[in-house]
């Protein structure tokens, strides 16, 4: 597995960028539960480009217009609010009869409520 610093952690689990096994200039995002003594599992199929804008996590202060440089250090851990999530994925097997090559961007908003908690020390 390739380490990017768009890594997170949510609910007990990793999430990273994984170019193993997957075709020339595409990888997946792989979700690794920490304490289940299994490996990385993939969550998408090969169709993410390897790209650092492609999968992302970007980390906001309070004001929420300030983002942290990544990874994020231990003193801004418990100032972070917010976490956006950015994720572009492309079609596998792109058919010119359906419009060519589909590409779909989803962006999410994580809002930390424990501020200084046990929750917002979890994600990183």
């Amino acid at each position: 597995m390739i380490a990017h610093s768009c890594r997170g952690h949510f609910r007990g689990g990793r999430y990273g960028f994984d170019t193993a096994g997957a075709p020339a200039g595409f990888a997946n995002i792989t979700r690794d539960d920490a304490n289940d003594g299994n490996s990385a599992q993939p969550i998408t199929n090969c169709n993410i480009r390897d790209e650092s804008d492609k999968f992302s996590f970007t980390y906001y202060q309070k004001d929420s217009t300030t983002a942290y440089a990544t990874p994020v250090s231990a003193a801004n851990r418990l100032f972070t609010h917010r976490v956006v999530v950015t994720i572009t994925v492309e079609s596998k097997n792109p058919n010119s009869e359906f419009g060519g090559q589909l590409i779909s961007t989803m962006t999410s908003n994580v809002n930390l409520h424990n501020i200084g908690g046990t929750v917002v020390k979890g994600i990183y």
